[in-house]
């Protein structure tokens, strides 16, 4: 009986699979109302560019683990930095590439870059944090 009423609650659960790049929403609140649904937001988001491709396991016959990958680039108040890198250690910058952020950014002036970023990492997750500008790329990714 528990294991009809599991299979019945994971059946009613809308699938969150998605293959989806920020360019498909016509203003900032539309994209960043579309990224907390993946993504959880230390503080406030001025505006936001992406590409999230999330696999939900989670229903059918046999559910299991979903699996993602979400690049995304963000603007916020310079003050409010320091909340996306909690828990993070930080790494030397030629350890890892930012190309897939770079490539999100959009050729605009609020999104201009003259700094070095500062990263960080844990498990599967990488901040490159440019904190002059206010700009972050995030990537989180499972296996």
């Amino acid at each position: 009986m528990i294991l009809w009423l599991l299979s019945c609650t994971a059946l009613n659960e809308p699938n969150r699979s998605t293959d989806t790049r920020s360019s498909q929403f016509a203003t900032d609140a539309e994209k960043i109302a579309f990224l907390q649904q993946y993504l959880t937001l230390p503080s406030p988001v001025e505006a936001a560019e992406y590409h999230i491709v999330y696999h939900d396991n989670s229903t059918g016959g046999v559910p299991g683990p979903s699996d993602w990958d979400m690049r995304v680039v963000l603007r916020v108040a310079p003050t409010q930095l320091e909340g996306w890198t909690v828990d993070m250690q930080p790494v030397a910058a030629d350890a890892v590439d930012l190309a897939w952020g770079y490539e999100l950014l959009p050729v605009d002036a609020q999104w201009k870059i003259n700094s070095e970023p500062t990263i960080y990492t844990r498990n599967n997750v990488i901040v490159a944090v440019f904190a002059p500008e206010g700009i972050l790329f995030k990537r989180v990714w499972t296996q």
